[in-house]
């Protein structure tokens, strides 16, 4: 759903937001239709099961402060639900940590100094 927001961010580029708030939206949908299903059902498939790093570029690029807190809570529940099924205790990774990776796989997408100077600046706009 979001590999034309990857691509041309990978550019330098920014993805119209008025086409991007329709896909978040649509994909915000249906990852909170896949998290409300047991996790044996959730789907590997993007389509279906859009990623949440995505989700959070997507937030961020919009600087929705609103759907940043959801999109935390979904994460925050992919992390437990993942936990549950792996034996491992709620404590071994935090949302904040993994939240950080997302983010500095985002800085990563962009292809100058000064492209990754404007996406830190949106991310100040977005994160608590």
């Amino acid at each position: 759903m979001f590999d034309e927001m990857i691509s041309l961010l990978k550019k330098g580029e920014m993805v119209q937001l008025d086409l991007l708030r329709k896909r978040f939206d649509l994909a915000l949908i249906k990852k909170i239709g896949v998290v409300k299903t047991p996790y044996t059902f959730w789907s590997a498939d993007k389509k279906i099961n859009p990623a949440s790093k995505e989700l959070l570029w997507a937030v961020i690029l919009l600087e929705d402060r609103e759907n940043f807190m959801l999109v935390e809570g979904i994460i925050t529940t992919e992390i437990d639900e993942r936990q549950k099924v792996s034996g491992h205790s709620s404590n071994d990774i935090s949302v904040q940590q993994v939240i950080d990776v997302f983010i500095q796989e985002f800085f990563q997408l962009s292809p100058s100094v000064k492209f990754r100077n404007f996406l830190e600046q949106k991310v100040k706009h977005t994160l608590p």
